[in-house]
């Protein structure tokens, strides 16, 4: 790797560990999202907690932080490899940043931020089986999960290129909500309830 591929790869990583969740926290004056709810600073907690307004700016934020790190990547370099290494880079990023002590988000909003540059269609499909699956379900983890579990196929399918890194984001997905898994199988995961 070239020095701006490696200086590519490190600011990725960086933009992932500005946390939208808590920015949002921040700028609204709201609880810390960490400390209510599942806990994750992430959109559904939010919506749960705070209502629409602060989850969709988390949203934006946290999918935004995907749209740039991918797109810078892809302006600078051809290289599948590059552009896969600066996508895990900031998924990686959002899971453990830097500025947070390590411990951050399930990294689906901005996955879904790096697919959408990778293949529109592609992350188009993957919103409908989320929505589908958390209007059975009610649970925004089983959707998250259902989706990591569907997108090697598709991946490899669709964009063969980038098939092993979206397998390697999926399988970071699948590892972020052990958790989750754990409290479904007890059956004490939270059902989405919005308190606002």
């Amino acid at each position: 790797m070239s020095a701006l591929e490696i200086i590519l790869v490190i600011a990725a990583y960086l933009l992932g560990s500005v946390m939208g969740a808590l920015i949002v926290n921040q700028v609204m004056d709201l609880t810390d999202p960490r400390k209510l709810g599942s806990h994750n600073p992430g959109t559904a907690n939010m919506l749960r907690n705070h209502g629409k307004l602060p989850a969709i700016c988390t949203l934006l934020i946290d999918v935004s932080k995907g749209v740039i790190a991918v797109g810078a990547a892809m302006y600078l370099s051809s290289d599948p490899f590059i552009i896969g290494a600066v996508a895990i880079a900031v998924c990686l990023g959002h899971m453990f940043p830097v500025f947070y002590g390590f411990s951050g988000g399930k990294g689906v909003a901005t996955t879904l931020g790096v697919i959408t540059l990778f293949s529109t269609p592609l992350a188009s499909g993957l919103v409908g089986i989320w929505i589908v699956a958390f209007g059975l379900s009610g649970y925004s983890s089983v959707a998250s999960l259902l989706c990591a579990l569907c997108l090697p196929a598709l991946a490899f399918y669709l964009i063969p290129d980038y098939g092993l890194t979206l397998s390697i984001l999926a399988l970071m997905i699948v590892f972020q909500h052990r958790v989750n898994i754990g409290n479904l199988r007890r059956g004490a995961e939270l059902r989405f309830r919005r308190h606002k």
